[in-house]
């Protein structure tokens, strides 16, 4: 595959009433590139709706997004390795307490949205009533001082189903269904909407049925019920001579559970390997250390920033900004952890 990271899509090119490529536009540069496909596929979450019009600007939107907010605390609320699922709570959501990364992540909550900012916020009292909820069920609740990080995702549920009259339109969102579907539009655009994290192979093999018949390509049969996972788990240093073993970062805190955030090899292997090209790249998609303390993140983000400089041959103004604006994103997070005075989101 060719990959191409930090790029936008503007546009996508129609020939005779069929799609036939996308133009793009990278960020780094600001170029604008006319990719040619005999398939597109739309796989944009909640934004998908929004590349459906692009295709059929008469499309009916599909999507009702709802906002989960997620709060990371201490480990010593939840002992031992296991974790901990209430299947139904009084208003229908999930409660759950799971071990992560030396942490636990509390979650979630089900609030729909109708708009589907970059940066969701936690909405009033969020935060507190998810404590509230894990408070009833360990011995050793976390207080809000033991928040590390809050961060908040968004669903792109299916709210209306074709032939189903709207019956899902107007309820919780916690009542809307997880199910996916794959549509593929008169132009050719292949839509994957709805479904979870839990489903993503069910739904990758059947968007890739829906390319070959739609790209005219070869049809096979998929293997993925029986591929084995990688989880991307490595050795700190491996590819550079010294598996196991990579130097900690320089404001690293002390205390922290191993790979809480990531080592100098680490970074580095980032840059190299994995297509990083931020400092957010490694420090919330390489390495998950905004979302597990973002306060830590934001400790060795001066010298994640230096890694990147010297990888990438940012001057020293360039730096300076990425570094800004990385720790307002760290600081937003934490943020989030000492107060959830946020006004409602727009409905």
């Amino acid at each position: 595959a060719l990959l191409l990271n930090h790029c936008a899509a503007l546009e996508l090119v129609e020939e005779d009433g069929r799609l036939c490529g996308v133009v793009v536009r990278e960020a780094e540069g600001g170029r604008d590139y006319r990719i040619a496909a005999r398939a597109v596929i739309n796989a944009t979450g909640v934004w998908g709706d929004a590349l459906r019009r692009r295709a059929d600007p008469a499309a009916r939107p599909l999507l009702r997004p709802s906002q989960g907010v997620h709060v990371v605390v201490d480990a010593d609320c939840l002992p031992g390795g296991d974790a901990l699922l209430v299947p139904r709570m009084p208003d229908g959501r999930v409660l759950f307490m799971i071990p992560w990364g030396g942490k636990v992540l509390i979650g979630t909550t089900d609030t729909p949205r109708t708009d589907a900012p970059d940066e969701p916020e936690p909405l009033a009292g969020e935060v507190d009533d998810l404590l509230a909820a894990a408070a009833r069920w360990l011995r050793r609740p976390p207080a809000r001082e033991a928040v590390r990080s809050v961060f908040v995702g968004l669903r792109p549920l299916l709210g209306e189903r074709e032939g189903e009259g709207g019956g899902e339109r107007g309820g919780a969102s916690s009542r809307i269904s997880r199910e996916h579907r794959v549509e593929v539009s008169t132009q050719g655009l292949v839509s994957v909407l709805g479904g979870k994290w839990t489903t993503y192979r069910a739904m990758a093999e059947e968007a890739v049925d829906a390319v070959e018949a739609v790209g005219g390509l070869a049809q096979r049969s998929s293997p993925t019920a029986t591929l084995a996972l990688d989880c991307g788990v490595r050795p700190g240093a491996e590819g550079e001579g010294e598996v196991g073993v990579d130097a900690s970062l320089p404001g690293t805190p002390p205390g922290l559970p191993p790979g809480l955030v990531p080592g100098a090899a680490a970074v580095r292997r980032a840059l190299r390997e994995d297509f990083a090209l931020s400092i957010e790249d490694v420090l919330a998609r390489r390495s998950r250390a905004l979302f597990l303390d973002a306060a830590a993140a934001a400790a060795v983000a001066p010298a994640v920033a230096d890694i990147v400089a010297h990888e990438l041959g940012w001057s020293a103004p360039r730096r300076e900004a990425e570094l800004a604006a990385f720790l307002a994103l760290a600081a937003r997070y934490c943020a989030r952890s000492r107060s959830t005075a946020s006004s409602p989101p727009p409905g």
